[in-house]
């Protein structure tokens, strides 16, 4: 067995082989699982190739269903990918050596809230040293038994913002902090390429749909808050 478990996100983006190829072309090996929500991409083909645990559902989960599945993995450590997320090889290496030295989550990019303006998060995405922050996104790697801090809460909301619970969460019930690491070596970061997918026609553009995003994600953060979260610049 190995140490890491990744698991790819699926949904209408076909970027899944580029990513598969980038977690095997890392220094450290892992098991590869893909959660995939609804049908709006023939993966059949990928699933034989590469001879891949699949998850699909008809039910679109949106974003954290992908993270129910470490509560059933034995591997010591778990990756979840976002379908934008091109790791370069020495990223799981990094985010082991990371992840020991600071008990922590460690992210592909990473956000400070704004205490004056709780919407307004504050952007570290490529800092020149290793950086607490409040929530990482993009990609989150950790001990996969945390996974059981995250779900011990009420979930509330299942539209948006796991990125913030799910950091959040793990701070408030286990003291577990949220890192991204040194970006100022290329080989080390873990989404320079996350542009490529991540500017494409799936980017919600729609404004009722963005207001809602917001207010959930607002909703979220208040939520744990009065539950005791400590964000980095209160």
């Amino acid at each position: 067995m190995n140490k890491v478990t990744t698991i790819f996100t699926v949904y209408k983006r076909k970027s899944l082989e580029e990513q598969i190829q980038r977690m095997k072309a890392q220094t450290v090996d892992s098991d590869f699982i893909v959660w995939q929500n609804e049908s709006h991409v023939d993966i059949s083909d990928l699933v034989e190739k590469y001879n891949l645990i699949h998850i699909q559902s008809n039910h679109n989960w949106k974003y954290h269903g992908r993270f129910t599945i470490p509560l059933m993995l034995q591997t010591e450590y778990t990756v979840i990918l976002d379908d934008d997320t091109l790791p370069n090889p020495l990223w799981l290496e990094s985010c082991i050596e990371l992840c020991e030295r600071e008990i922590c989550i460690v992210g592909g990019n990473g956000r400070l809230i704004n205490p004056q303006n709780l919407i307004r998060n504050i952007a570290v995405d490529q800092p020149d040293k290793d950086h607490e922050v409040d929530f990482v996104g993009h990609a989150w790697f950790f001990r996969t038994e945390w996974s059981r801090l995250f779900w011990q809460d009420e979930m509330y909301s299942l539209w948006t913002a796991e990125d913030i619970a799910f950091c959040a969460a793990l701070k408030v019930n286990g003291g577990i902090k949220s890192f991204v690491p040194d970006f100022t070596v290329e080989e080390r970061r873990g989404d320079s390429d996350k542009w490529k997918f991540g500017v494409d026609e799936n980017v919600i553009q729609d404004p009722a749909h963005i207001n809602k995003h917001y207010q959930e994600r607002l909703h979220v953060v208040q939520q744990y808050l009065n539950k005791g979260w400590k964000i980095c610049l209160s």
